[in-house]
This record gives structure tokens, C-alpha cells and sequence, in this order.
């Protein structure tokens, strides 16, 4: 129940999730394809602007040509010719206006692709209705001139009669003048007369009374002919001050100019839009980019080939033919006993065994102690391969303690190799799981470093660990450990060597094939020995971390390469 409740869920949620994805993906092509439509119809629209600016500069510069004739036409209208011009401008203002498209319109036509509805829109926006402002605004100001023409002319009318009637009082005035001086002429004798100077009776001094009249007369004839000329003079100064106002407008060049702006901005922001679309983004993306990425892919394709046809038959090649690596002159080489998953080790007064796991079985009197490091020149060494914390057994008597694999999948065996006096035998300290030696005896391990062979950069193996005898050494391997001789001149792959005698010539052989070479079922070398001598090997190598080559592995592959590096 438990199983068919758990299996039960799983299936429904499952069936959910297929729902889910089914209802998503319904309208998708749907949607892919309007997307497709609306990316290709932006980007027409922006092809196309950009295809009539040529055009719409034309036919922009033709219409202020024409607007330019019609402006000097109407710096020499009269007012009724104004008035029809006026109703004319403004029938084509209202259909220039109802050709203006709004944002959203404008955005609707880029996205339907209908470029001459824009092209219209923007000639009337910023061609037209401009230069028809522009006829319109010269109108006014005609209009302002001709009333102020109209007006100095009535002025200058009614000043004429002004002056006319001036003219004549001031005749009149001159003739009044000339008429008193003759009666001054005649009016001498009554001068003379002292009864007319003092005291003037009208019947003898009639005459100078007539005089004094006139004077007075005069007087306020002259009074008025000098305001009269006054007011005139004031007159003819404020005909002389009056000014009509500039007829000109906005240059046609500057109109056609920010016209062409305004277009050119349009295009730039429709290219935008349309080079943000995906569908055009991929596009740009395929025709500028397309056959560098087709050269990059089919470099990464080609590129590992050719570089292993050229380790291959190249480097490996030249390999064959180098020196091989010597650590130390031949000598008495080391015995090996058949792999077994446990085997007894015999110590007694004279020995002890140091072992790092796997003690089965002991006799009771044995003794066990513990030591921390297997040997402290390396201290690094051992803690990467494990060697510390180790028992160490010793017996008073001839027993034997019982040592099996250190695993816990039963795939590991154990063998037993003998290390003779004068003897040393090449071992990585990961297959090393305890040591059989004379007790107070100091292990001997040396380090060999061998950075400028040929060889150690094929393997990536620069330090070489040799234990010196005597000693029995118990290696652990995987499906088994082996013991051959180097004379039988073998090669075998170095994934499965643990070990091998000091005094064999070591040297790295091309693999068998290419094919499983490039395939990475096999390394690029394979490891040969020359000499007398053995070489250790397991009959499997270790399980891998995953993937192919160092990086393929990650961080333990990392980590193994170096170990490796140091002969770990």
C-alpha cells in the first residue's frame, strides 16, 4: 500500500506537471509566430524609413520652396487677398492636421509595417502644418501693416487740411496785418493829435481806435495760427515716427532641417526597437556572428583531433626514442608472494609489523601500540596516503597476525614482497598497507626527483618513493596484486602499476592504437621496464571520479594529479 500510495502521488504530480506544460505551450507557436510577424514588420518599417529620407529631404526642401514663393506673394497682398489666402491655409492646416498619427497610432503603424502612413504623418507634423504656421503668422503681421498703412494715410489726409486751412488763416492773418499797417499810415495825423493819445474821442480819433481793435484782433489771430502750426509740427513728428513692423518668419532651411532631424530620430528609435526584438536579435546575431561561431564550433570539433593525431603520431612518436628513466644501478630484485585477500604475516622477537588496517587476528600475547606517522622525512606523504595512526605488533615468541584487504567492497587483495639487503623497490604509498621489518630498525624511504626526464613530463610523475631493504613490504591492489618480471619485456598500463624494482630501466611506450586512445578507453602511454627486475601491477585499476581527463574529473581529479605528481 505504501508503494502504490508513494507510486500514486508521483503519477499525479507528474500528470499536473503535463497539464501545466500542455496549457502553456497551447498558444505558444501561436505566439512565436506573431512575435516572428511583429519583429519582420518593425524591422521593414525601419528599412523602409531608412530608404525614403533621401525622398521625404526632397520632397521637404520642394515644399519650402514653395511656401518661400508663397511668403513673398503675401508681403505684397492687399487685405482681401489675405483673407482668401487665410481661408486656404486654414483648410489645409485642418487636413494636414487630420494626417498627424499620435504616439500610440505611430506605434501601431511601425508594428503593422505601414511606413507611408509614417512618412505622411511626419511631413505633415514637421513640413506642413510648420510652414503653414508660418504664411499664417505673416498674414497677421501683413494685416497689422496694412491697418497701420490705412491709418497713416487718414492721418496724413487730415493733416493736409490742417495745413491748407492753416495756410489760409495764415494768409487771411497776413492780409489783416498789411491792413492795419495802412491804416497806421493814415491814422499819423490823429497821432499827432494829443487829445487821441490821451484821452482817443471816437469822432477825432476814430481811426486810432480802429488800429488798437485790430491789434487786439491780431493778437489773438496770431495766438491761434502759432497753435495751429504747433499742432502740426507735433503731427508731422509722430508721422515721421511711425514704423511697420518687420515682415519675416521662421527660415524654410531651419524647417526642413529639424524636419529631417525629427525623421532620422524616428528611424534610430524603430532600428532599436527592432534590433531588440529576439527573432531580429537572432538574425543580426546569425549574420554577424554566424560563420566566426561556425569556425569556432568546427575548431573545438577539429581541435581536440588534431591534437591528439599530434600527441599521437608525433610526440609519442619522439618519446619511443628517448633515454629511459634509471633511478639507481641494477641490484638483487624484490620477490612477491600471490594475492590472496588476507594472508598470515609471521613476526617474532626480532620483528615488527607496522600496519596501517585490516589486522583480523592476533595471538593474545602479541602486542600492539600505536605510532602516528610511518616515517616523519614525509610527513605529507603519509597523511595522503594514509599512513598514519598505524598498529605496530610485536611478539616475544614466533606467531603470526592475520591481515586482510583494507576494503570494504572485497575487491582488494594482498600480497607480500620482499625486499632484499642492497635492494629497493619503487612503490606508491597509497598501495601500501604495512611493512614487515627488523624491530628498532628505521624504514628507509628515499626520495628521487626526476623533473628534467622526458619521461616523468609524459607521466606527470616527478618524485619517485623507493623502500629500501631488507624489508617485506604488503601491498594491497584492486581484483588482485602481481609480481612479473621485466624481462619478459611486457608494456602495461601505467593506471595499473604500483611498483617496480629501482634498478629496471622505466620508460613510457606509445598505447597499442589510436582508436581507444582517442576514444579514452586507453592513455596516450603505456609503461615498459627493462632489466632484471620485477614490476608490481594490480589486475584492475581504480575506480575514476567521473569524466575524462583532469578536468572532466573536477577537484579529484585535481587532487590526484597532484599526488600523482609526487608519487603518491
Amino acid at each position: 500500500m505504501q508503494w502504490a500510495l508513494k507510486r500514486g502521488v508521483q503519477l499525479f504530480v507528474l500528470f499536473m506537471v503535463i497539464v501545466a506544460i500542455l496549457a502553456l505551450a497551447q498558444d505558444l507557436p501561436g505566439r512565436i509566430a506573431d512575435w516572428q510577424r511583429e519583429a519582420a514588420a518593425v524591422q521593414s518599417t525601419s528599412d523602409a524609413l531608412t530608404g525614403s529620407q533621401a525622398d521625404f529631404a526632397s520632397k521637404a526642401a520642394s515644399a519650402a520652396g514653395s511656401a518661400d514663393a508663397e511668403i513673398e506673394e503675401l508681403r505684397n497682398a492687399t487685405a482681401n487677398e489675405l483673407d482668401a489666402v487665410e481661408a486656404d491655409i486654414s483648410r489645409r492646416r485642418r487636413e494636414a492636421d487630420a494626417r498627424v498619427l499620435t504616439s500610440s497610432e505611430l506605434a501601431l503603424a511601425a508594428a503593422r509595417g505601414s511606413s507611408d502612413a509614417i512618412i505622411t504623418s511626419f511631413r505633415a507634423q514637421y513640413v506642413d502644418i510648420p510652414l503653414l504656421k508660418r504664411s499664417a503668422a505673416l498674414i497677421e503681421l501683413r494685416r497689422q501693416n496694412l491697418a497701420k498703412i490705412a491709418n497713416d494715410r487718414i492721418q496724413r489726409d487730415s493733416l493736409a487740411l490742417a495745413v491748407a486751412a492753416y495756410e489760409r488763416d495764415r494768409r487771411a492773418f497776413n492780409q489783416r496785418v498789411r491792413e492795419r499797417n495802412a491804416w497806421q499810415e493814415a491814422a499819423k495825423a490823429q497821432r499827432r493829435n494829443p487829445l487821441c493819445n490821451s484821452v482817443a474821442v471816437p469822432l477825432v480819433c476814430a481811426r486810432v481806435l480802429q488800429i488798437r481793435q485790430r491789434d487786439r484782433e491780431l493778437t489773438a489771430e496770431r495766438k491761434a495760427l502759432e497753435a495751429s502750426a504747433a499742432m502740426i509740427a507735433g503731427r508731422n513728428a509722430a508721422m515721421r515716427a511711425l514704423t511697420l513692423q518687420r515682415e519675416t518668419v521662421e527660415g524654410s532651411a531651419d524647417i526642413v532641417r529639424e524636419a529631417n532631424l525629427a525623421l532620422t530620430q524616428m528611424v534610430a528609435t524603430l532600428s532599436a526597437e527592432a534590433a531588440s526584438r529576439p527573432p531580429n536579435m537572432v538574425r543580426s546575431a546569425l549574420r554577424q556572428h554566424g560563420l566566426q561561431a561556425a569556425m569556432l564550433v568546427l575548431l573545438a570539433v577539429l581541435l581536440p583531433v588534431l591534437f591528439a593525431l599530434f600527441r599521437y603520431f608525433v610526440l609519442a612518436r619522439a618519446v619511443d626514442r628517448t633515454t629511459a628513466l634509471r633511478l639507481r644501478a641494477p641490484g638483487e630484485g624484490s620477490v612477491g608472494s600471490p594475492s590472496q585477500t588476507s594472508l598470515q604475516i609471521p613476526i617474532d622477537r626480532g620483528t615488527e609489523l607496522l600496519l596501517r588496517s585490516g589486522a583480523q587476528e592476533r595471538a593474545v600475547q602479541a602486542r600492539a601500540d600505536d605510532v602516528l606517522v610511518l616515517d616523519w622525512a614525509i610527513p605529507f606523504t603519509c597523511v595522503a596516503a594514509g599512513l598514519v595512526n598505524l598498529q605496530r605488533f610485536t611478539s616475544a615468541e614466533p606467531d603470526h597476525v592475520t591481515v586482510s584487504a583494507a576494503d570494504g567492497d572485497h575487491h582488494h587483495e594482498i600480497a607480500l614482497v620482499a625486499v632484499p639487503a642492497g635492494g629497493a623497490l619503487v612503490l606508491k604509498p597509497r598501495a601500501l598497507l604495512g611493512v614487515l621489518k627488523a624491530r628498532g630498525d628505521r624504514l628507509s624511504i628515499q626520495r628521487n626527483w626526476r623533473i628534467l626526464s622526458l619521461v616523468s613530463w609524459m607521466t606527470m610523475q616527478f618524485r619517485y618513493l623507493t623502500f629500501e631493504g631488507p624489508c617485506t613490504l604488503i601491498v594491497q591492489g584492486n581484483r588482485g596484486v602481481h609480481v612479473t618480471q621485466a624481462s619478459d619485456g611486457r608494456a602495461i598500463s601505467g593506471q595499473l602499476v604500483l611498483g617496480f624494482d629501482a634498478g629496471l630501466a622505466y620508460r613510457a611506450v606509445r598505447s597499442a592504437s589510436f582508436r581507444p586512445y582517442f576514444l579514452g578507453r586507453a592513455r596516450l602511454f603505456d609503461d615498459r621496464f627493462e632489466g632484471a627486475g620485477s614490476y608490481i601491477h594490480q589486475s584492475r585499476p581504480e575506480a575514476a571520479a567521473g569524466g575524462r581527463g583532469l578536468l572532466g574529473r573536477g577537484l579529484k581529479g585535481a587532487g590526484d594529479a597532484v599526488l600523482n605528481a609526487f608519487g603518491v
